[in-house]
């Protein structure tokens, strides 16, 4: 499903509030993706904003192999698994 863009928007500006009370609100949100089809964990990646990536952390039940990559979770890598978050 694609994210609201007032959800990526808040992640592309570093509105960090705004993230986090709509991922309180709808947790779900945190296995959305941007228009782009980019993971919203990605993105945060991405743009730089780490606050927003412990934010949908927190919220996102498990991570798939390219996240768990860029982000260094190594055991979860060599186990070729999906990562409990």
């Amino acid at each position: 499903m694609i994210a609201d863009p007032i959800v990526t928007e808040s992640i592309r500006k570093g509105t960090t509030d705004v993230l986090e009370k709509c991922l309180a609100e709808d947790p779900s949100l945190s296995e959305q993706t941007t228009g782009e089809g980019v993971s919203l964990l990605l993105f945060a990646l991405y743009c730089g904003n780490k606050k927003a990536v412990e934010l949908i952390r927190h919220y996102k039940p498990s991570m798939d192999l390219f996240e768990a990559v860029c982000l260094g979770e190594l055991e979860t890598v060599k186990q070729g698994r999906r990562a409990p978050m």
